[in-house]
């Protein structure tokens, strides 16, 4: 506090001062609340609090640095009654990206309580590092989501199901624009996979989510959902309506079994959605030329998933059958056309049948319409004789 109160002058009086780093210095409470009414028309962007020991906040009315952007409280010793005394600051701070409250005893009651916060200031917070605040069953109120967070850190709390049910919320939420979610070493596994898959399946925000858990591992049974999710083989329209806007999903290391079979189509599905970044129709394209068109491909990820075979080219309309075989030659050679012909060859017959009745039918309907264009003719000309 002793050093805090000598820095006060230069603090004041400095225009130029964007960023300060006081972390690990034993600054405590009475320090932090000193500094922060020091910098309150202070010019600074970036504070820097981490390990002072801080164990209380009790910020006043307009007394803290109004054009602050970046504020990282990390590993200090404050809770939930602590988020509420941060309430004032977020309601009046127009310039706050960025929020770092990591190893604080916030709780789920205080995580929900400043989502709450965020939403009803409309904060401009696009950042919140909340890892290591001892958050299990969290609540979030599907009303009070806030709508400009792109990137939240939960790593390292106790999130189980429950937990991924209500982050599914924020995944769900029409006004969301979250792009980065990280679950690193929680206590959730395929249970909690299913309930987060599910929740992405329609979500056109995330494209970065992490789930690496060293203790708690994912099974193939878990993977096999995520699988799905980027990669719906169940039909060629499951595929076009995966998701297409995940790009980056953090997993444990590979390992040397069946899950890594699982783990390679994944990612190979993930690089399409990277290749084809802001365009998903065309990520659902090429991820259906490369799996559903490839006879082989299909087979082994349908093995995999646990899918049964199925008709393929039952799916596909008889007159866009060539336009697909031709894909399969082009993308996969002779021998997959040779085996996706076998299959089509019945339908594609149909078509050539269908579209020379089609001709047939214009051909005689034209004539038809030309006779009596002429008999129109001839009886016009009667009359002008008349």
């Amino acid at each position: 506090v002793v050093g805090v109160r000598s820095m006060v002058p230069f603090l004041q009086n400095s225009n130029n001062l964007l960023r300060l780093n006081l972390n690990d210095n034993n600054l405590q409470s009475g320090g932090f609340n000193e500094l922060f009414h020091a910098l309150r028309n202070s010019p600074i962007e970036s504070l820097h609090c981490g390990g002072c020991g801080i164990d209380s906040i009790e910020i006043e009315k307009n007394a803290f640095p109004k054009k602050i952007e970046r504020l990282y409280l990390h590993d200090n010793e404050f809770g939930v009654d602590d988020i509420r005394g941060l309430v004032m600051f977020l309601q009046n701070s127009n310039d706050l990206s960025s929020l770092d409250i990591s190893g604080n005893n916030v709780t789920s009651e205080g995580f929900g309580l400043l989502l709450r916060e965020m939403k009803l200031s409309d904060s401009p917070i696009q950042a919140l590092f909340c890892d290591s605040c001892d958050l299990d069953s969290i609540k979030i109120d599907d009303a009070f989501i806030p709508t400009r967070l792109k990137s939240l850190n939960l790593c390292d709390n106790s999130i189980n199901a429950d937990g991924c049910c209500e982050i599914a919320k924020l995944l769900q939420a029409r006004s969301s624009s979250l792009s980065e979610l990280s679950l690193e070493c929680n206590k959730f596994v395929d249970e909690g996979v299913a309930i987060l898959a599910s929740a992405l399946q329609n979500n056109a925000t995330l494209k970065s989510l992490n789930m690496h858990n060293d203790a708690e591992e994912i099974t193939i049974e878990g993977l096999k959902m995520l699988l799905e999710l980027v990669n719906d083989m169940s039909s060629i329209n499951g595929t076009l309506q995966s998701n297409h806007t995940l790009k980056y999903l953090e997993l444990s290391p590979y390992k040397v079994d069946d899950t890594d079979l699982i783990r390679q189509q994944i990612d190979n599905a993930l690089e399409i959605n990277c290749e084809y970044e802001d365009n998903p129709a065309a990520a659902g394209k090429e991820k259906v030329i490369q799996t559903q068109l490839n006879s082989q491909k299909r087979s082994e990820l349908c093995h995999q998933l646990g899918i049964g075979q199925r008709m393929l080219f039952s799916e596909i309309k008889p007159i866009h059958l060539p336009e697909v075989l031709a894909l399969i030659s082009r993308h996969h050679g002779q021998g997959e056309l040779y085996a996706a012909l076998v299959p089509s060859i019945a339908a594609l017959f149909s078509t050539m049948n269908k579209k020379q009745c089609l001709q047939q039918q214009r051909a005689y309907y034209a004539a038809k319409l030309e006779a009596i264009e002429a008999e129109i003719a001839a009886i016009e000309a009667a009359d002008d004789i008349q």
